[in-house]
């Protein structure tokens, strides 16, 4: 994420270097560019406005401050590929990830939820669940903008038995209390 304070700094730079067709930042534009562009680094957003102060006549759009970056949608894909290869080592099939991106989410979620995508996951197809990412990654990165839980075995199990919110609290109870005889699965 951009720090308000190196975006202001590169606008000014942009500004100061003479390109034609800039308008006045209002705050209302401002967060609205701060926004599209906040996938990026400090460092990559310096990078792209130096490049354009340097090579260009007229004022960036986002698009062009973004290509400038270095971060195209395939980038985007294969970086959220990466944390997902990376969630799948330290969560598994027992844990639930959670992801900062939330088009992550959506796309396992559409792949069958994280029980069935780490479970399908095996050396021999992780090429072609890779492709099928990436492209379920294309085609929501647009429209997502909250995400959604992934489950793993554990909190599955753990809410049918009523240990976690929204499941059976009396039969909880009962467990912990040892007033019936039901054998807990761990």
């Amino acid at each position: 994420m951009i720090d308000k304070s190196v975006f202001l700094k590169g606008i000014y730079l942009l500004k100061t270097a003479g390109l034609v067709n800039q308008d006045e930042f209002s705050d209302e534009k401002i967060e609205c560019w701060l926004n599209l562009l906040s996938d990026l680094t400090d460092k990559q957003f310096e990078i792209s406005v130096n490049k354009i102060a340097r090579n260009s006549r007229f004022f960036p759009t986002v698009g062009e401050i973004r290509q400038n970056a270095g971060i195209g949608d395939n980038d985007k894909a294969l970086i959220a590929w990466m944390q997902v290869l990376a969630k799948l080592q330290t969560d598994s099939y027992y844990g639930s990830p959670v992801f900062d991106d939330p088009v992550i989410s959506h796309v396992i979620d559409s792949m069958g939820g994280w029980m069935t995508f780490s479970t399908n996951m095996t050396i021999d197809n992780e090429h072609f669940k890779e492709r099928d990412f990436r492209e379920r990654y294309s085609v929501l990165k647009n429209t997502v903008t909250e995400s959604t839980p992934l489950v793993g075995f554990f909190q599955e199990s753990n809410t049918t038995k009523g240990f976690i919110k929204g499941g059976n609290e009396q039969r909880a109870l009962r467990l912990v209390k040892g007033k019936k005889k039901d054998k807990i699965d761990l």
